[in-house]
């Protein structure tokens, strides 16, 4: 199978084109939040490097969030635009399962972090095993101080994935900073993690997919306010 990873949900923008889970090109870069920015040139010259034409995709996968609202909604857009287009499946994957890949080879926790301001983050714990890994508790908002309390508790290290300025563990206990390559998002993992959805069966229709954000955005917690003042 041919398909192509699009990965939106944080500062970093990625895309990859992954055939029978080789990777055959990457593009990755920490571009801010402005992802909408030359994103389709990069797709184009993605593909053009790689000698593959765009109607030969045969599935497209896409993180569905929690992370960054703007982000998250470009690639969606993108990754729905292009399966309608193609008229190939779809298949939208979660961060934190994106961002676990990087204790694949860990028998330690990993905690999976994403900034969701004023140090809150979107936070997911799983434990490692030979076999896999198995979540511990399900991804949710919580503060800094708990989720410290909480890593300083547990019997074993503990891996730190994700989006997170490392000075604000300094201080924490029981914890293993991961690099910055290695604790971000990478379209490669999204679309290794999308092709075995694939396999399994799982695909998502590109007209009712929608973002998994947690919490509602600020755009939309004023537009809800506004209502109820006008009601």
């Amino acid at each position: 199978m041919l398909i192509l990873a699009i990965e939106t949900s944080t500062q970093i923008c990625s895309l990859a084109v992954l055939r029978d889970n080789k990777v055959l090109a990457e593009w990755y870069v920490q571009s801010g939040r402005t992802h909408s920015t030359g994103i389709m040139l990069q797709l184009t010259g993605l593909l053009e490097r790689s000698g593959i034409d765009k109607k030969a995709l045969q599935a497209i996968a896409v993180n569905i969030g929690p992370g960054s609202f703007t982000g998250l909604r470009i690639g969606l857009s993108l990754a729905k635009a292009l399966a309608i287009a193609l008229n190939i499946p779809l298949v939208g994957v979660a961060s934190d399962k994106v961002l676990a890949c990087a204790g694949e080879l860990s028998r330690d926790y990993i905690a999976v972090l994403i900034d969701a301001q004023r140090d809150n983050f979107y936070y997911t714990l799983y434990k490692c095993a030979e076999d896999g890994q198995t979540l511990v508790s399900a991804t949710k908002i919580a503060h800094l101080s708990a989720i410290k309390s909480e890593l300083s508790q547990l019997a074993c290290p503990v891996l730190l994935a994700g989006d997170y300025n490392e000075r604000l563990f300094a201080d924490a206990k029981n914890i293993r900073i991961l690099p910055e390559h290695l604790r971000l998002p990478r379209a490669t993992n999204l679309g290794l993690l999308g092709a075995a959805m694939l396999a399994a069966g799982h695909s998502d229709s590109a007209y009712t997919l929608g973002i998994n954000y947690i919490k509602p955005s600020e755009a939309e917690i004023v537009w809800e306010s506004k209502q109820h003042v006008h009601n």
